[in-house]
């Protein structure tokens, strides 16, 4: 006998996305706290500071904390991090108002890009999700945590780690990489593990997140 698709997508949304806790002491997770000019659709924009750009993180080139970061522009090789928004290309704004990219060097000595925040875990933390376009290692107090790719959309995939081990802990969490990012929270599910028999369930389960999360 097979369920309806309402009910096994009831079931998928109450196995994996019960309620998500508060964020611990981070901040601006979904960059939704920008402060930055308007630039006219069409036109670039120029940069700013990191404070305003993605307040309460910090922006890494090659390593080293950079006090500046570019707004609605792109890199012509060399490393840089942007904040995109609110006037700029709707495939590049991967929810809300603003997303951060990440772009490594193309040109000249290989040069990493990332972002980080220091603060605490909350408590009932189990893992950690967010939307990205490209490749990233993610670390915690210099800890590795591993991802593995939820699902995907046109524009996007969803990735996922373990964070339970730092549960309640306080230290920093550094995004590296290239590609767009977005969306980053903690939740009090785990990660799951795709596998065949649960592939349906994990497609529903991707649906109705992406339309709680845009409900927010």
């Amino acid at each position: 006998m097979r369920l309806p698709f309402t009910a096994t997508l009831v079931a998928a949304l109450a196995l994996l996305v019960a309620d998500a806790p508060a964020q611990g002491t981070f901040q601006n997770l979904d960059f939704e706290a920008a402060n930055v000019p308007i630039v006219p659709a069409g036109q670039y924009g120029s940069d700013v500071a990191v404070s305003n750009g993605v307040p309460g993180w910090d922006v890494y080139i090659g390593g080293f904390p950079r006090s500046t970061m570019i707004h609605n522009n792109m890199s012509l090789g060399g490393a840089e991090v942007a904040i995109y928004g609110p006037q700029w290309l709707p495939n590049q704004i991967l929810e809300g108002n603003y997303t951060v990219s990440l772009q490594p060097s193309t040109a000249g000595p290989p040069t990493t890009t990332a972002i980080g925040q220091t603060g605490r875990v909350p408590a009932t933390a189990e893992s950690l999700m967010f939307y990205g376009t490209g490749a990233y290692t993610v670390t915690f107090a210099g800890q590795p945590i591993p991802l593995v790719a939820l699902g995907s959309t046109s524009t996007y995939t969803i990735f996922g780690g373990d964070i339970s081990t730092f549960a309640n802990q306080t230290g920093e969490l550094l995004l590296q990489g290239g590609g767009l990012l977005d969306a980053i929270q903690f939740s009090s599910q785990r990660t799951p593990e795709p596998s065949i028999f649960g592939l349906f369930t994990l497609g529903a389960l991707l649906v109705g997140w992406c339309a709680l999360r845009r409900r927010q």
